[in-house]
């Protein structure tokens, strides 16, 4: 792992990678979030929200249709790692990524450095480094089909794939995307389902984590919500984690997704630095206040409730 002074040492050869070096110092660094289940299971959300989070696919087979299910959103919620402030300088100064690979074994799909070193990653190779699918899972036969088939969010801007206009009739209490009030994106709170309201918490602070501007409907979470409403199809998850990489870093908010880049450099045995100079960044939880500013639950001293906009004070027999 190279310290701060060795990667300015080794960038200044390299413009491109300096530039984006000098660019990357001057961020700090934000935080992925778990979430607190309890508090789910507690207001009745559990099972609801576990459902959401599974992901199907049917593989055609000559006897018949096999339907295969796979809970790889909820274990990307949970996914947990330190984060490496000198790491994610190194992978978001030299990071690229091939949009289109060739297949699941295009080792071009990921380029960058890390530890120093050149590293390439194939879309297969970077599935099994985001742990979130058993060994098992992987040996399966259909697996990489499951994974090369799923929706990409590269394909946001496919006009015949993706209506957000549509897809916000179907989700949004406004009539228009984007909402005509003068704001470039709407509200969380604008979204009129809790389920949508607690999925765009998880993908905004936890799963696709960005530093501002949470409680805003982005179009790409737009995208992730049709996606993992519907019944009808799935994502790539690694594929999509990996376009996340590429933009997390590009804009002036503090740099997200670092937990990502430990996980990298635990694939290809980086050697980690645990000494004080290397701050490490613990993971928060999305609990009680998180559910109540996105207007998922209510509290009060009587107990925690779900969010009903005609609710202004708790039912009489709980007061």
């Amino acid at each position: 792992m190279l310290s701060l002074s060795q990667l300015e040492s080794e960038f200044s050869l390299v413009p491109k990678y300096n530039e984006r070096l000098k660019g990357l110092r001057q961020k700090g660094y934000d935080v992925n979030w778990d979430v607190d289940w309890e508090l789910l299971s507690e207001v009745g959300l559990y099972m609801t929200v576990e459902e959401l989070l599974r992901q199907r696919y049917e593989k055609p087979q000559p006897n018949g249709n096999n339907n295969y299910c796979y809970r790889d959103w909820k274990e990307l919620v949970n996914k947990d790692a330190y984060i490496f402030p000198e790491l994610c300088l190194e992978f978001h100064s030299t990071y690229s990524l091939k949009e289109e690979p060739e297949d699941m074994n295009d080792k071009d799909f990921m380029r960058f450095r890390l530890g120093g070193k050149d590293r390439r990653m194939s879309l297969a190779e970077f599935t099994g480094c985001l742990k979130i699918y058993s060994p098992k899972r992987m040996d399966e036969q259909h697996f990489n089909d499951y994974i090369w088939s799923g929706a990409r969010v590269s394909d946001i801007m496919n006009e015949e794939a993706f209506d957000p206009n549509s897809v916000w009739k179907e989700f949004g209490s406004s009539s228009s995307w984007p909402p005509r009030d003068g704001n470039k994106f709407p509200s969380t709170i604008d979204l009129d389902d809790i389920n949508c309201r607690l999925l765009h918490m998880f993908l905004t602070l936890s799963i696709f984590h960005r530093a501002e501007d949470t409680d805003k409907v982005y179009l790409s979470d737009l995208w992730y919500l049709k996606q993992i409403r519907s019944k009808d199809t799935h994502v790539n998850i690694p594929y999509c984690v990996a376009y996340y990489l590429r933009h997390v870093a590009a804009a002036d908010n503090p740099i997200c997704g670092g937990h990502f880049v430990t996980l990298i450099a635990d694939h290809f045995e980086v050697k980690l630095d645990e000494s004080a100079r290397f701050k490490k960044y613990p993971t928060g939880t999305i609990s009680v206040k998180e559910c109540e500013d996105a207007k998922v639950i209510y509290l009060w001293s009587s107990g925690i409730f779900l969010y009903d906009p005609d609710l202004k004070q708790p039912p009489p027999h709980l007061n």
